[in-house]
């Protein structure tokens, strides 16, 4: 997506929520006003959407939609976390100008605005330049990545990739381990694709079968002192799975958000696995956190 057009409301449908972000000209940024739980139906959905056209500021309206988008020619996009498919035609409105694309996309616009102001405001901390990947773990799984102005630190351009259907690329690590050990439970696993892995299904695996991936994990030689948790455990499995997608097509990556319901079970100790997992690879590169709409 060329980013060229402002929009005074950007809507994020979710497979689980609806985050309605609203443009305040006070603190020139955008304010999450509304969380509302994704309907289950496409009828439901177009509904709800001119209801949140009537509700909130006037302007340039942008609906963000978990699935392929190309341009705002194409008329269907199947959103596998929604469970149907959505029209470009529904989703218009006759009272203002209404764009769509993908939801990683809608959120890349979000992070790139500025300091955040409130706790349930999407912003990224560090400054004026945002991320440079956006990864979504959800209820399936989002890959954006990002381009800035060198000299104004302005986003120009921010692309989706979708990873939700791939098989997972493994680290050297875990290439190694499953190569080298009988894991069984390891490898049903990592035999799936993204969205079966960085998502909600993933999340609940780990937590279903943690002695046993523990287990496996131990005998294929990896320290296990600090994975005394399910939390922990996934917390290190998705610093492996980041790091072949920090450096895909973008060796210069320094900054990734993660973003999505299931990054919320990440603590402290578990965003410190991750992180240092990272680091090994790429010292520089810093990982953001989302939690409840702002930046941990």
């Amino acid at each position: 997506m060329q980013i060229g057009k402002d929009f005074e409301l950007i809507i994020d449908v979710g497979g689980t929520n609806i985050e309605v972000y609203e443009w305040s000209t006070d603190k020139h940024t955008f304010c999450c006003t509304r969380k509302i739980t994704s309907p289950r139906s496409s009828t439901e959905l177009y509904a709800k959407l001119q209801s949140i056209y009537e509700e909130c500021t006037e302007g340039r309206a942008l609906v963000g939609l978990p699935g392929p988008i190309r341009d705002q020619i194409q008329e269907d996009c199947w959103c596998f976390p929604l469970g149907y498919s959505v029209k470009r035609s529904r989703i218009l409105n006759s009272k203002r100008i209404v764009e769509w694309c993908n939801d990683t996309e809608a959120l890349a616009l979000i992070a790139a605005t500025g300091n955040y102001y409130h706790d349930n405001d999407l912003r990224y901390l560090g400054g004026a330049v945002g991320p440079d990947l956006i990864l979504t773990l959800g209820t399936s799984f989002g890959y954006c990545s990002l381009s800035y102005n060198s000299e104004t630190g302005k986003l120009i351009s921010c692309k989706s990739s979708e990873f939700a259907h791939v098989r997972v690329i493994l680290s050297d690590r875990l290439e190694e381990m499953t190569s080298n050990h009988n894991l069984p439970y390891l490898n049903k696993l990592l035999r799936k694709k993204y969205e079966g892995v960085l998502s909600g299904y993933g999340w609940r695996y780990v937590l279903e079968n943690y002695d046993s991936l523990i287990e496996e994990v131990a005998r294929a030689g990896e320290e296990i002192s600090t994975l005394n948790t399910a939390s922990m455990l996934y917390s290190w499995l998705v610093g492996e799975l980041i790091v072949p997608l920090s450096v895909l097509g973008r060796p210069y990556t320094k900054i990734i958000l993660l973003h999505g319901g299931v990054t919320r079970m990440f603590d402290q100790h578990g965003l410190s696995i991750l992180r240092s997992r990272c680091h090994q690879v790429s010292p520089d590169v810093q990982i953001i956190q989302t939690v409840k709409g702002h930046y941990a």
